[in-house]
């Protein structure tokens, strides 16, 4: 018997590690990945100086939101399990590299770019990144699947500060494959530790106001297998 045991041992060793492969498989193929896009988004940060309006934009916001494949056969996204309050989110994470971002402003646009990088620490934090914790469903969703608005909550890193914010999302269907969310968020310099700045500009002395609106279009696509 136990010389059965021993020559059995092999065979169940490689059942196991078989059995652990086709596992692997499977827990790969249960998700779907949407990569961002190089055309199709951008990020506004919209502030105010001195009474005027102040605004940077760029127009690279890199990251991927992964989720069951129901989400994209299931255009009502009831047999979607990831949405609502206790529930385990899509994976997705955003960033916007603080130095693509550039000033809108007529005149010395460059000095306000170095500013700006500057007041953002962005030698040693340069991006903004955005990570998704909770999605549910708001409002009812159309027969085409598009648009859809959800509550979302996440964390929001900027400067090295990272906070908890909440926000409303829009999501459009384009085609079979995209997804284009956009959604807006106002909050202050001083929640993530920066002091409004105040200098001239050509010989005019500005004061930049606190408060900042985040507004932005993100586009996504199935990511595409590598040709072999």
């Amino acid at each position: 018997m136990k010389l059965n045991r021993l020559n059995t041992a092999p065979q169940f060793l490689f059942g196991l590690a078989l059995t652990l492969a086709v596992n692997g498989l499977q827990a790969a193929d249960s998700s779907i990945r949407y990569d961002a896009q190089p055309i199709g988004s951008e990020m506004k940060i919209d502030c105010t100086a001195t009474g005027k309006t102040w605004q940077v934009i760029g127009k690279l916001v890199a990251g991927s939101f992964e989720v069951e494949p129901a989400w994209q056969t299931d255009l009502s996204l009831k047999t979607v399990t990831c949405l609502g309050a206790g529930k385990t989110p899509p994976k997705c994470k955003a960033s916007i590299p603080i130095r693509s971002m550039k000033s809108q402003a007529a005149v010395a646009s460059g000095i306000m770019d170095d500013r700006m990088q500057k007041e953002m620490k962005a030698t040693q934090f340069p991006r903004i990144d955005y990570w998704l914790s909770e999605m549910s469903v708001k409002g009812d969703v159309p027969a085409s699947g598009s648009p859809v608005t959800f509550d979302t909550k996440g964390k929001l890193a900027i400067s090295g500060v990272t906070n908890e914010v909440a926000f409303p999302i829009t999501m459009e269907r384009v085609g079979t494959d995209k997804l284009k969310f956009a959604g807006s968020y106002k909050t202050k310099m001083t929640a993530f530790g920066i002091t409004p700045p105040e200098f001239a500009l050509l010989g005019i002395g500005l004061k930049t106001g606190d408060e900042v609106t985040l507004t932005w279009t993100w586009m996504t696509g199935v990511k595409k297998e590598a040709v072999k």
